[in-house]
């Protein structure tokens, strides 16, 4: 193959990993910057075969997607192998669309040496809801900035401190381990070129498509060495919404084959988002939760306008939860604005499908008449949605 992106050796410079990155002339429209990193909070073993997967679970996916061939010298033998099966997972989604390949020059044997889990905390509904289900068993909890929203512009500091200040008293007042990652893994790639040129071989964009969970696992593997050796990621789809109808790169037989040493990934909390909701009423009614959900990196966390602010929002009024105490900005006017965007924008039928229809359905006949609610479900109930049934 003429196309490639080579990763350098791994460079750690105190918690900080860095690789530098080329590639041919062709593939350089597809990357943003020459130098991955990931800043973690704690000290790191000096393993290359453990500290190239994060860049390797960044770029792998581009180099599938493209036709290149991704390059590193060393890396974990069971990481390699997982992507292998990984690959064959997303070839059986999008068959014939991934031509590309990673190539690994020295593969080794490692372990964790450790007995404990860790669970991605994101602050939104997903990972909320899976850390109160695994209260009882003390997960260490990982927050990455840079991973989902970008977070590679000036500026962008004073959010983060913000997110380390409000989930680090609510770790230490929940009894937990908090570690922070931060990393310009998502930003490293220039996602608009990549779905310019390459969405119609995929039903949706590249980042849900095949980027989003392979480079939010990879990222954990640095820190897991002597820490843990059970890693969960949460669901946000249900059972009953498979991949091969509306696929997604986050979903049991995706993030499962992902492993490296002896560490074993597990896909939890399959059911739908309000029902989530539903089984965090009690720490949501003792004021215990400030949820953070929206796709923007905002300084008040949450945006309260875009449909993912909207949905947490109109899932907790509810079921009678004030969201102005757990990390929204909430008025009169908040869901009459949420409904002129349903009736605006028909991008969002296939999150109608996934989240909103099954809502409505599972509604109970009596809601709470709190900031508009009431009338916004009858609203929805009625609602004739362009190619949806509700």
């Amino acid at each position: 193959m003429s196309k490639w992106i080579e990763i350098g050796d791994p460079v750690l410079k105190g918690n900080r990993v860095e690789n530098m990155i080329t590639s041919s002339d062709d593939m350089r429209k597809y990357l943003k910057y020459s130098t991955f990193y990931a800043d973690y909070d704690e000290p790191l073993k000096r393993n290359p075969s453990i500290l190239n997967i994060p860049a390797v679970s960044s770029l792998v996916t581009l180099a599938w997607l493209t036709g290149a061939v991704l390059k590193v010298n060393d890396l974990d033998k069971k990481f390699a192998d997982s992507m292998k099966l990984l690959y064959d997972e997303y070839n059986g989604m999008y068959p014939g669309a991934l031509p590309g390949q990673l190539r690994v020059k020295r593969a080794y044997v490692n372990r964790s040496d450790a007995e404990g889990l860790a669970l991605f905390f994101s602050g939104g509904l997903d990972s909320t809801y899976s850390l109160y289900q695994l209260r009882d068993l003390s997960p260490r909890l990982i927050m990455v900035g840079g991973f989902d929203v970008y977070m590679d512009r000036r500026g962008d500091e004073d959010i983060w401190r913000k997110w380390k200040n409000i989930y680090g008293e609510f770790a230490e007042r929940e009894g937990l381990k908090l570690n922070f990652i931060r990393t310009n893994s998502r930003a490293c790639v220039q996602e608009g070129t990549v779905n310019t040129r390459y969405q119609n071989k995929l039903k949706l964009a590249f980042w849900d498509a095949l980027r989003h969970a392979p480079l939010l696992i990879g990222l954990a593997a640095p820190l897991s060495l002597g820490r843990f050796n059970k890693l969960i990621i949460s669901a946000s789809r249900t059972p009953e919404q498979p991949t091969t109808k509306l696929p997604y790169s986050s979903a049991p037989n995706t993030d499962e084959k992902v492993a490296w040493a002896d560490l074993k990934v597990t896909h939890y909390g399959q059911i739908h988002r309000y029902e989530k909701v539903r089984g965090l009423l009690e720490p949501l009614r003792e004021g215990r939760i400030t949820f953070k959900t929206c796709y923007k990196l905002h300084p008040d966390l949450n945006c309260n306008e875009c449909e993912k602010c909207g949905r947490v929002i109109a899932f907790l009024l509810a079921e009678g939860i004030d969201p102005n105490t757990c990390g929204f900005h909430v008025d009169g006017d908040t869901l009459k604005f949420i409904r002129r965007r349903f009736e605006k924008f028909i991008k969002w039928h296939y999150r109608m499908q996934l989240h909103w229809c099954p809502w409505i359905k599972g509604l109970p006949k009596e809601v709470p008449d709190l900031y508009g609610i009431r009338e916004f479900c009858i609203w929805m109930k009625e609602f004739e949605y362009q190619g949806v049934n509700m």
